[in-house]
């Protein structure tokens, strides 16, 4: 199944930013310090690990995973 559109790395490099920018506003420096760990800790794992197969295992991460697709199946061919 195709999507319509992808984020892509432009896109996550820009929400990545954006993400960042909203914490560095909105959080206090201890604040700050948790979530570069969160971050660091997040990266590390995904060298180490396949993000795919934790995604497929965990009920929760497939829902957000799957925020913002078609739930009906409806994909870039349907839109031709």
């Amino acid at each position: 199944e195709r999507e319509r559109a992808m984020l892509g790395d432009a896109g996550a490099n820009a929400a990545g930013a954006l993400a960042g920018f909203a914490l560095a506003l909105s959080l206090p420096v201890p604040g700050l310090y948790v979530a570069a760990v969160v971050v660091v800790v997040l990266n590390l794992l995904a060298e180490r690990y396949s993000l795919t197969e934790a995604v497929e295992k965990h009920a929760w991460l497939a829902w957000l995973d799957g925020l913002g697709r078609p739930k009906d199946g409806a994909g870039a061919e349907d839109a031709r």
